[in-house]
């Protein structure tokens, strides 16, 4: 799997998740869900706050932004 097929993935499932919400979720949990690894689980993490696409909380706690989970409403209100 690519790296742009994990984040996608990553997300998505981060999405999944919290139901619609805007929950909080330890990162690792996350990617071990995915079968990613620490190193592996970081690099998502880090791809992905980097385009603002969720926040990291102190600790290890991430959360989607509002704005990419409207967007990912929008996209599964289609499908």
């Amino acid at each position: 799997m690519s790296e742009p097929d994990l984040s996608e993935e990553f997300i998505d499932r981060l999405y999944e998740l919290a139901e619609g919400d805007l929950k909080t979720f330890d990162r690792y949990e996350v990617g071990q869900e995915l079968g990613l690894d620490r190193e592996q689980t970081d690099a998502v993490v880090e791809e992905l706050y980097g385009k603002r696409q969720l926040q990291k909380i102190p600790g290890t706690k991430i959360v989607l932004t509002p704005p990419v989970k409207e967007v990912l409403e929008s996209k599964k209100s289609i499908l």
